[in-house]
């Protein structure tokens, strides 16, 4: 019988970060036409993310569903707006209060109307889903803020969306523009370019992340001090081909933009194989950041001169 024997194998994991950039949809969803009788009112411009990978053809993707397509004129958002007297004494005109698309305007159901005054200007937040009002702290003449925790589960991770328009005169009578952004950075995975072993992906997992932190509108995060780890599940089967998706646009991370080091990146298949790497990088809010994952498989081992197995 020959016997079986396992020297000298090395396995590294290589990970190539690609990184690009978002940039907002220029649609304008409302343009108020004529005049409005000084009814305060929006137009809204929508983010998508906007991710290039070099080893694949140019798309354009939504990292993760907002309201499971997008924030749309079906939708509802929430505004809080704050009113100077004109004397720089601030009181909370709209507090959390929807804001839907009636009568081919973006309002409140309740009416809002301008002072008439310039100098009594109008500080506007705005954020999208309307789940988490719960969250937000707001005292009138102050930025609003948002107390996160991502959730470790991917597939309960939302996609967080934001918009301020500061100061704007009370002698307004057009559409006040609130363009939204996204607050959290996208983490994807796709086969790096030497390749990985076909089988079906159990689990990705990013351990050594900071998982919450408190986001003032219009400023950003403030990091909490918790470290945990964050898990893809996507059951999902792969060639092992380059440029292929390890897992649907569905189970994108949505991270707090954050620096970090010797973060592990740990890819289980079903079967039980394993592979792992350190990684270290920055994440800002908006960009996408794909994760190119390979696995490089050394095998060396002696020859005796005789009849050998190798296994």
């Amino acid at each position: 019988m020959g016997k079986k024997f396992l020297r000298g194998i090395n396995v590294s994991f290589l990970l190539l970060i690609i990184i690009s950039t978002f940039s907002s949809c220029a649609n304008e969803m409302n343009i108020f036409e004529g005049n409005n009788n000084k009814q305060i009112n929006f137009s809204v411009s929508v983010p998508e993310w906007k991710n290039t990978d070099s080893l694949a053809t140019t798309k354009i993707t939504r990292a993760m569903p907002v309201g499971g397509t997008s924030l749309s004129t079906s939708n509802t958002f929430n505004l809080i707006a704050d009113q100077n007297d004109g004397a720089g004494n601030y009181s909370t005109l709209i507090n959390s209060q929807a804001v839907s698309y009636t009568n081919n305007i973006w309002k409140t159901s309740n009416y809002y109307y301008w002072s008439g005054t310039a100098n009594k200007t109008v500080n506007f937040y705005a954020y999208y889903p309307t789940s988490i009002s719960g969250n937000i702290s707001h005292t009138a003449g102050s930025s609003p803020t948002l107390l996160y925790t991502v959730p470790s589960d991917a597939s309960n991770q939302i996609d967080i969306i934001t918009a301020i328009n500061p100061n704007v005169s009370g002698s307004t009578a057009t559409s006040t523009p609130l363009t939204f952004n996204h607050i959290f950075a996208a983490v994807k995975f796709a086969v790096g370019t030497s390749g990985l072993p076909s089988g079906t992906i159990k689990s990705i997992t990013i351990n050594g992340i900071k998982n919450s932190g408190t986001y003032t509108f219009g400023s950003g995060w403030a990091l909490g001090s918790t470290i945990s780890s964050f898990t893809v599940s996507p059951s999902a089967t792969i060639t092992g081909t380059s440029g292929e998706n390890i897992a649907s646009d569905a189970f994108t991370l949505m991270m707090i933009p954050q620096a970090f080091n010797n973060a592990t990146v740990s890819l289980v298949y079903n079967n039980g194989t394993t592979f792992s790497a350190k990684i270290s990088g920055t994440w800002n809010a908006g960009n996408v950041y794909t994760y190119n994952l390979s696995k490089t498989i050394v095998l060396n081992y002696g020859y005796s001169g005789g009849a050998q197995t190798f296994t």
